[in-house]
């Protein structure tokens, strides 16, 4: 499953967090988010909620980072939690390895 967020994050995050559990119910754990607008707290937030996809076996990848958001995740160590991938068709095949 591939989520492209265009627009402000913070405005879809809450959507964005029930398609993540949805997805991850329907056990479509397997889920590129692309990032191509602004990360608050709240955004921040939701994607840790996908991160639960990983205890039923899938991950979430991200992709799509601006420079601005890429530091925030360097500085806060978020680099470290989520695999940060450069583009969509990259963090699909990332899948079948």
């Amino acid at each position: 499953l591939v989520l492209t967020l265009d627009g402000r994050f913070a405005y879809r995050a809450q959507g964005l967090r029930k398609e993540l559990l949805e997805a991850i119910e329907r056990k479509t754990n397997r889920v590129v988010v692309d990032l191509v607008s602004l990360v608050d707290s709240n955004s921040v937030s939701t994607l840790v909620t996908g991160m639960s996809a990983r205890e039923k076996g899938g991950d979430l990848r991200l992709v799509g980072l601006p420079p601005s958001v890429s530091i925030i995740f360097k500085i806060t160590k978020l680099d470290r939690a989520f695999e940060v991938l450069p583009d969509v068709d990259s963090a699909v095949a990332s899948f079948a390895n």
